[in-house]
């Protein structure tokens, strides 16, 4: 049997009146009363309340996956590829290119070596120290040769002997001298941070340039574009200003995430990503109905109610 329509409001009112209303009045000193309440000795509300947030929860589940179905069809980009959801089936291709991948590990070489070298300056280095560094500066040397006798010397391989070369020059008197200074530490860092960011320029153009040919094959037309909804998984650290979220704020031309572009920090789960999206478009329904702010869901329901406790407080 299906409830009915009314029952499921009247229920999501008891709750929101539960967890949002009461505990207002709690602090209010006219209504006192409420304070005077155990709900661990007055079994039944108890009781009933709890079925009550129970069967909210079991709605809200299954409305977001409701809102999931009707939301198809939208992307997940997660874990070097991007997915398809539609109706009855996904599709899967992979996003980064080689290059991407090749050039980011190189870079990763003199990040590790500073990582290492960080909290070890100004003092005699330590065996295990030294073994990782001999183990860096002999990866610097070895590829450095490879990239200088395996490729044609276009810029971007120059570029990734200079970075390699470099690394390996630097490492070879540290462990000689089993020491290093802060600061030697941080001319180094800040020298080959331009070549750095030459390998940064040209892999995030290929990725970008994949994932905008791989949009022209779908050929979204205008309703479809109006409709569709990006997931994007992504490290917390690199969250501000990711790339791909920039890509796509230009694409609908939005300046923030939470309508079409929706991010999950730390996670490689694509079903937590999808259940995220549901989430987002029936929190946005629920915005519009009860504060007419499709964003107000977005923000911590009780907010405004910590304002204005705290600035209580600091009257007093």
């Amino acid at each position: 049997m299906h409830n009915h329509p009314r029952t499921k409001i009247i229920t999501l009112f008891i709750i929101l009146l539960y967890s949002t209303i009461l505990p207002t009045l709690a602090n209010d000193s006219n209504h006192n009363i409420i304070n005077k309440i155990d709900i661990t000795k007055e079994t039944s509300i108890g009781t009933t309340l709890q079925s009550a947030d129970d069967f909210f929860r079991e709605i809200y589940a299954n409305k977001v996956d409701e809102k999931i179905d009707k939301a198809k069809p939208f992307l997940l980009i997660a874990n070097d590829k991007i997915y398809l959801y539609k109706s009855n089936f996904i599709t899967a291709k992979s996003l980064t290119p080689v290059i991407y991948n090749l050039l980011k590990s190189v870079d990763h070489i003199p990040l590790a070596v500073f990582v290492l070298l960080n909290d070890k300056t100004d003092q005699i280095l330590d065996e295990n120290t030294t073994f990782k560094l001999k183990k860096l500066e002999q990866f610097s040397r070895e590829l450095s040769d490879r990239f200088e006798y395996s490729y044609v010397l276009d810029n971007t391989v120059k570029n990734q002997i200079e970075i390699l070369k470099s690394t390996s020059n630097f490492c070879k008197p540290i462990i000689e001298k089993k020491q290093i200074s802060k600061d030697k530490l941080q001319n180094f860092a800040s020298l080959i941070t331009k070549a750095l960011m030459k390998n940064a320029d040209i892999a995030t153009a290929n990725l970008l340039e994949n994932l905008n040919s791989y949009l022209q094959e779908l050929n979204f037309n205008e309703q479809n574009k109006k409709d569709l909804h990006v997931i994007i998984l992504t490290a917390h650290m690199a969250r501000s200003k990711q790339c791909i979220c920039q890509y796509f704020q230009k694409y609908f031309n939005e300046t923030a995430e939470g309508h079409h572009i929706i991010v999950l920090e730390d996670s490689n789960s694509t079903e937590m990503a999808v259940k995220l999206l549901g989430k987002h478009i029936l929190d946005t329904d629920i915005a519009n109905a009860f504060f007419h702010d499709p964003d107000r869901m977005h923000k911590d329901l009780l907010y405004q109610s910590a304002q204005k406790y705290l600035d209580k407080k600091n009257e007093n």
